[in-house]
């Protein structure tokens, strides 16, 4: 999401669009003010008890709930290697440079590096920093002529780089 959230960011799209809110008339609702109200009156609606609730009918049933029985322990090595050897062969690598088909050349080497890491982050709940560091590439829509590019990679150049590590 934090990606998307960029990439529209650069684009420079990054305007919200409302909704339209209406009425209960059907008329069109279009200060912030008028909206406010319309949704404080909606959820008055919606929460409201009705006149003919009664006691009983509000109060919490004596059976307990059912309970799901949902496995919520770290995933197994023989989930990982499913997981593994499920993924897409033929796709582009993240971030990381690792592809599909390198995990699952030696698949138990893989899970060996991969179960560890995922109990870490499935015990602590929470994802390392990088997750949200993407490769953005710009797929040119008009086809662009070698000597063009040539042109303008050579444009690039004569600029020093400067070095963000300084």
């Amino acid at each position: 999401m934090e990606l998307y959230r960029r990439t529209k960011t650069l684009v420079g799209d990054s305007r919200r669009k409302r909704k339209t809110l209406r009425s209960k008339e059907g008329r069109l609702i279009v200060t912030s003010e008028e909206q406010h109200l319309r949704w404080h009156q909606h959820f008055e609606e919606v929460f409201r008890l009705s006149a003919t609730s009664t006691p009983e009918a509000l109060s919490v049933s004596s059976s307990p709930p059912r309970l799901l029985d949902i496995n919520s322990e770290p995933p197994s090595d023989s989930e990982v290697a499913e997981a593994v050897l499920s993924l897409k062969t033929g796709k582009a690598p993240g971030f990381d440079l690792i592809t599909a088909e390198m995990l699952q050349a030696d698949l138990t080497f893989a899970v060996d590096v991969l179960t560890p890491l995922i109990e870490k982050i499935w015990t602590a709940e929470e994802l390392p920093d990088d997750r949200n560091k993407g490769l953005l590439i710009t797929c040119l829509k008009k086809v662009i002529s070698a000597s063009a590019i040539t042109e303008e990679a050579l444009h690039c150049c004569q600029f020093p780089l400067k070095s963000s590590a300084g």
